[in-house]
């Protein structure tokens, strides 16, 4: 049997064959097992997790039922019963959670990241399920995108890598080490003015939020920046970040590829340059020293 929660609920057999659990909260109950596959989940945590607000006159006896109805879908082999609780007795490997997991602990953030399938455990949301074991798989998953962007970092960098590192900052901006990657980022790209800019809103936020200082991280983030050579770029600063246009970008590089010349026309205000200058920063990681942004409606040329 092979199970898949992280995205839409998925369930097959052993020979492969889809197995179909009806009602959202047989599916929310398969997914909070899977989430501890091999570890038994009391039925107290079971309880509080499927009916986080109203539970039923006899949670006990309904959740006896709900366990029942999924052996019956699942093989009763698969859930095991304790004094204390129940168990989902599945190999790792068959459970993407498992699997996930494991590839994270052992250094292999890409292929960890590459078993997400879209919303995290979405079916738990209709189920009206707790979101405490949904907030431990996402923080996990956060740690492997550092991890994978640690390892881009080693290579130097993409042109894209600044503009996901901002996203996650702006969907996590407590998370200290988000912030910290971003001056790495920036730095790697030669932009150590937007580096210690953004450290220096880092620094704000923590402040504000959480009433603490930078950790080691961050701070030896911001060391590094200080010592970067600086480079000298064609480009002007950036202080804000360039997020929601990743069409635009796309389609000027690729008329760029098969034109030496795009002009940008629009009405005053609409983005011109910023868009030009974006587009620049991303074609400077293949030619440096061929790239120009001119003129009044914003072009942008390569040999």
């Amino acid at each position: 049997m092979r199970i898949r929660v992280l995205g839409r609920l998925e369930v097959s057999g052993p020979d492969g064959t889809p197995v179909h659990l009806g009602g959202a909260m047989l599916r929310a109950l398969l997914i909070r097992l899977a989430v501890d596959t091999g570890r038994v989940v009391t039925t107290d945590r079971l309880i509080t997790d499927l009916w986080p607000d109203t539970a039923p006159a006899d949670p006990s006896a309904a959740l006896h039922s709900l366990v029942s109805r999924l052996r019956r879908a699942i093989g009763h082999h698969t859930i095991t019963s304790y004094p204390t609780g129940y168990r989902l007795d599945l190999p790792p490997e068959e459970v993407d959670t498992e699997v996930f997991a494991r590839a994270v602990v052992e250094g292999r953030p890409r292929e960890a990241l590459a078993l997400w399938r879209g919303t995290p455990l979405a079916d738990v949301a209709d189920a009206g399920f707790a979101r405490a074991p949904v907030a431990r798989l996402v923080e996990l998953r956060l740690g492997a995108v550092e991890a994978r962007i640690d390892l881009d970092l080693a290579v130097g960098g993409t042109p894209d890598l600044v503009a996901e590192i901002e996203e996650l900052v702006a969907a996590a901006p407590l998370r200290e080490g988000l912030h910290a990657r971003l001056v790495r980022a920036l730095c790697a790209r030669g932009r150590q003015a937007e580096a210690l800019a953004a450290h220096e809103r880092a620094r704000a936020v923590l402040a504000e939020e959480l009433g603490a200082d930078t950790g080691p991280e961050l701070r030896e983030a911001h060391r590094q920046a200080l010592r970067a050579p600086v480079r000298r770029s064609p480009l002007p600063a950036r202080l804000t970040s360039f997020v929601g246009r990743e069409r635009e970008l796309d389609e000027v590089v690729r008329a760029l590829a098969g034109a030496r010349l795009v002009t940008l026309t629009g009405t005053g205000g609409a983005g011109k340059t910023r868009l030009a200058v974006e587009v620049a920063e991303r074609l400077l990681a293949t030619a440096p020293d061929g790239v120009w942004r001119t003129g009044c409606g914003r072009s942008t040329s390569r040999p």
